[in-house]
């Protein structure tokens, strides 16, 4: 059945009245990372998704979506804006060129400590370590209530699905407990966990970023460190947003409109710090399609990855499994 209906969509323009029905309401892609390292597979996935989106739909950047929000201007039917997440510079290295080869604008939005040099995220970190450390059995016991876990680490597909449930536990865990965690890191599972971001984990530099910017790569703000807001008090997210905004603007000379919530997390206190530091729209990781109605400080997304399917990938941007 599901092929049937799948040939329908695919074959004979079954995707085209979707399409044309949500033509009033816009959408916002996230991706994260593009590294062949991080996942095994052909860019061409990506270029056939560019493709699609360039021939479907109005790839607009995502600050003209905000100004709009802002003005109550009406967006062009099939308004779309596509946003990466964190700042790894394997969006420079593998994804840049063919989002320029369709002419597809992107908002990267920037984690500025990591830009700096000061921390590398810690999923990063819990991958380098379930990958590379001499551990064969790790133990996982983070939230309150929850039984502690024995992690085999013998095959690469135990490590992927320890590195998978490690990262859903402490995504839950405040600042603090998360900081003891990585600090056990490297005992948990052997491994050397280095204080800068190795190769498949880097960052873009400031230069980077600055050529990418006079390419015509917008930058947003995510946060300094990546934090789940809210914090333990408001001074400390106003500092988070509001720092990470200075930061690039200071480097960039211009200013920054747009911000993303670390985790898609928020709450009234971040939302309001957003609004106070002068950004023009916030996006979440809400799933789904807006309307001109949208909250424009908690516009939702649609995630999606070059590892989709074709037909998922292009299920999902046309408006089905939100």
């Amino acid at each position: 059945m599901k092929r049937i209906v799948r040939f329908g969509l695919h074959r004979l323009g079954g995707l085209q009245p979707l399409i044309w029905k949500s033509r009033k309401r816009f959408r916002i892609l996230t991706y994260h990372r593009f590294s062949l390292l991080e996942f095994p597979g052909p860019l061409e996935a990506l270029d056939r998704q560019c493709e699609f989106v360039s021939r479907q739909f109005h790839p607009l950047p995502l600050s003209e979506i905000a100004r709009s929000l802002n003005s109550g201007e009406t967006l062009p039917p099939g308004a779309l804006a596509v946003t990466v997440d964190d700042g790894f510079r394997d969006f420079l290295l593998d994804a840049f060129p063919i989002f320029q080869k369709w002419r597809i604008p992107v908002t990267v939005f920037l984690m500025t400590d990591f830009i700096d040099g000061k921390l590398w995220p810690w999923w990063s970190q819990v991958a380098h370590a379930a990958r590379h450390g001499r551990a064969r059995l790790a133990h996982l016991a983070l939230l309150p209530g929850v039984a502690e876990r024995e992690l085999p680490l013998e095959t690469l597909g135990q490590r992927q699905r320890a590195e998978a449930a490690i990262c859903e536990q402490v995504v839950k865990v405040p600042i603090r407990r998360r900081g003891e965690f990585l600090n056990a890191l490297g005992d948990m599972f052997d491994a050397e966990i280095p204080p800068q971001a190795p190769p498949e984990h880097a960052a873009l530099t400031w230069d980077e970023v600055r050529q990418l910017a006079s390419a015509g790569v917008e930058f947003g703000a995510h946060s300094k460190s990546h934090p789940i807001l809210p914090l333990e008090n408001e001074e400390s997210i106003a500092e988070e947003i509001a720092g990470s905004k200075l930061r690039i603007e200071q480097e960039l000379g211009r200013p920054v409109s747009c911000f993303c919530y670390p985790n898609g997390d928020y709450n009234d206190a971040a939302v309001g710090a957003v609004e106070r530091c002068g950004f023009q729209a916030a996006v979440t990781t809400d799933a789904g399609l807006n309307t001109a109605r949208a909250n424009r400080y908690l516009l939702k997304r649609l995630s999606v990855s070059f590892e989709l399917s074709d037909e998922y990938f292009r299920e999902l941007v046309a408006g089905m499994h939100v």
